[in-house]
């Protein structure tokens, strides 16, 4: 790995894990627990990365003019974040974070208020933040900042070949639920296509309906039979990303959760139950 690119990909894990830190901040202490923020299972938000870095390289030349780093960097960072949101939902057909809740979003993928902040992150990587990361990467000798690079970046491939393996299984499992939901929205004259419009309407006028619970409970099996590496594949996805939706099958999508949230608490029931039982011996 040529030198250049060895400082620049060791620049890219520093902001990704330094982003995945602020994710975990910002996210854990309104909901007052630990929510675990990575897309990754290792501890990065490679979106924190690539944007540092594309921030570094574009608002470098106008660092002159605080103003207009922040400007640029609300603006580059913010399409990033959209782009990506895009991207993610075309490939996953789910969306992984949702602002529609938030004054002053577009299209629910970016909000005022993220963009802002964006743009104060901005300022503080070019003038505060990434002289102190050039210096820190720079106390490592040649030969050993080879090696580093080297073991990170093999350690990154592995985790991003599990992340991506737990993401299709993730949108195979999703669309065999959308196909079940189908299949049985047919006795209720439900088209896939009406399923979201039509099923809280149906569900007013057939109130506590059996086959509906029925429905629901042979989802929640269906969880309870994948393997267990995608069962904590999903429930960790989906407490990373809790605001996780579908225009799909956004019915579906919301049994899903449940359904892992079911097997999550049934697991963590059994292990308590083990723990008891040596505790007696």
């Amino acid at each position: 790995m040529p030198a250049q690119t060895e400082l620049w990909f060791l620049y890219f894990l520093l902001y990704s894990v330094l982003g995945w830190c602020c994710e975990v901040v910002y996210c854990s202490i309104p909901a007052k627990k630990f929510i675990n923020r990575g897309f990754l299972y290792g501890p990065l938000c490679p979106i924190y990365g690539c944007g540092a870095l594309l921030g570094v390289w574009l608002l470098e030349p106008v660092a002159a003019h605080p103003l207009a780093v922040f400007a640029l960097g609300l603006l580059v960072m913010s399409a990033l974040e959209y782009v990506t949101s895009v991207l993610m939902e075309w490939l996953f057909h789910a969306r992984w974070w949702d602002y529609s809740n938030h004054r002053f979003h577009l299209n629910g993928r970016v909000c005022l208020t993220n963009s802002i902040l964006f743009g104060l992150m901005a300022v503080a990587v070019i003038y505060f933040i990434h002289p102190l990361v050039v210096w820190f990467i720079g106390l490592l000798p040649d030969g050993e900042r080879s090696c580093v690079a080297l073991v990170l970046f093999t350690v990154l491939v592995v985790d991003i070949t599990l992340t991506v393996r737990s993401l299709i299984d993730f949108r195979a499992t999703l669309a065999r639920f959308r196909a079940a939901a189908a299949e049985f929205g047919e006795k209720w004259e439900l088209s896939a296509e009406k399923w979201n419009e039509r099923l809280a309407e149906w569900r007013a006028e057939h109130p506590g309906n059996p086959e509906l619970d029925e429905f629901r409970q042979r989802l929640r099996e269906r969880f309870a039979e994948l393997p267990r590496f995608e069962q904590f594949s999903f429930q960790r996805l989906l407490r990373a990303f809790p605001r996780m939706s579908s225009k799909r099958w956004a019915e579906g999508l919301e049994t899903f959760k449940q359904a892992a949230a079911d097997r999550l608490a049934s697991l963590r029931a059994e292990r308590a139950h083990k723990r008891r039982d040596r505790k007696k011996k």
